[in-house]
């Protein structure tokens, strides 16, 4: 099982379905062979051919299957029960976590009249980043609602509208509240379906942190471009979303030296990180950004974001930014409904996005010379 899995990792698909069909029993059950092969399918982007062997392994007990299961039931349009699945997979350890607090009761749609609500932030930055538009629908329920986060989110988080006061995370014991949620639960307890999510953008740059990113960030060319081409390296999936300096360096070579005359790129990158590029037609803000507000600053200059699925990312849809998301097959599932590898596509999220899905898992090269393409058409 073992070796599957590293073949998987390593994004040779080929590879990994040969050691499945080569595995005895009692190294792998049938519904674990099945199982594997839904994820294969899945990391091919054949939605439906996944589904259809995960319905036949998925075992409802097993946090792993409702967590993969719901992101196959994504790519086929089911949102509804794959929220629900995601729900319930929390505690699994790449997504989410386990359950914050048990000291009052989870929401579930209770009446909120004259009620506290604690919403418990959740996930990595882009998930707390891209939820926090969800918590200001429960003041119109009657709530009095308090948004649990890191501090270092409080001068961003304190404009949107709807709620009372912000916490810190390690001090929710320290709270009275009625009833608490995690964030990410906010659309499935809302009853949101997919084209009923809010996609203008929801936060602005503080204005404290103006002034600096004005002044560090000069141009004299038409376009300003921000690369944000990896995530934290944490995060189990990260070496799949982040881009390596190879595919960096290839994506910099598309661009023609007249096309350069009309371009500035920056990035938040430096030489302490894997995939940095010490080269003249890159500027690195690396030094000046160390918190949330510095990053909203730094995006909040940009006319362009090329992002892959990171916390950067969700910052630049929150900002309005336009951005175009380089997303991977099977993507993180705010990104993964209903994937279209031919043609662009809109979030569901973001109305400044534009997303291109990889068409091979793992081969970065084909969805960069679109990335490529579409700055040249539409912004040069």
């Amino acid at each position: 099982m073992e070796a599957i899995v590293e073949a998987m990792k390593a994004t040779d698909l080929d590879r990994a379905e040969r050691m499945l069909q080569e595995a005895q029993s009692p190294e792998l059950s049938t519904e674990e062979k099945l199982f594997f092969k839904a994820l294969i399918e899945a990391h091919r982007g054949n939605s439906l051919k996944a589904k259809e062997f995960a319905q036949r392994s998925f075992k409802v007990e097993n946090p792993v299957h409702r967590f993969y299961m719901a992101r196959i039931l994504l790519g086929v349009g089911e949102w509804e029960k794959a929220l629900e699945l995601f729900d319930s997979s929390r505690g699994f350890g790449v997504y989410g976590g386990a359950l914050l607090t048990q000291k009052r009761p989870l929401w579930n749609g209770e009446d909120l009249e004259g009620k506290v609500l604690l919403v418990a932030s959740e996930g990595g930055l882009g998930d707390v980043i891209c939820f926090s538009r969800f918590v200001s629908p429960f003041e119109k329920l009657g709530a009095r609602v308090l948004l649990a986060t890191d501090g270092q989110l409080f001068p961003l988080f304190r404009q949107l509208p709807g709620v009372s006061a912000q916490v810190d995370l390690k001090g929710i014991e320290f709270c009275d509240f009625d009833f608490w949620l995690p964030l990410m639960s906010a659309p499935r307890l809302l009853k949101m379906g997919p084209h009923q999510i809010p996609r203008k953008p929801f936060l602005t740059a503080p204005e404290e942190v103006l002034p600096k990113w004005r002044s560090l960030v000069r141009s004299s060319k038409p376009l300003k471009v921000a690369l944000c081409t990896l995530g934290r390296e944490e995060f189990a999936e990260d070496h799949l979303r982040s881009l390596k300096q190879k595919d960096v360096e290839f994506f910099l070579n598309l661009f023609s030296e007249e096309e350069l005359q009309r371009i500035d790129f920056f990035t938040m990158n430096g030489p302490s990180q894997k995939n940095f590029l010490n080269d003249s037609r890159i500027q690195s803000f690396y030094p000046h950004i160390s918190t949330p507000m510095d990053l909203a600053g730094f995006l909040s200059q940009m006319d362009l974001v090329v992002s892959v699925d990171s916390g950067p990312a969700h910052m630049a849809g929150a900002l309005g930014r336009p951005t175009l998301l380089l997303n991977r097959v099977m993507g993180w599932w705010t990104f993964g409904y209903m994937p279209r590898t031919s043609s662009p596509q809109e979030s569901l999220f973001y109305e400044s996005f534009e997303i291109l899905h990889q068409k091979v898992w793992g081969e970065w090269k084909e969805t960069l010379q679109r990335a490529h393409q579409r700055i040249r058409d539409q912004w040069i």
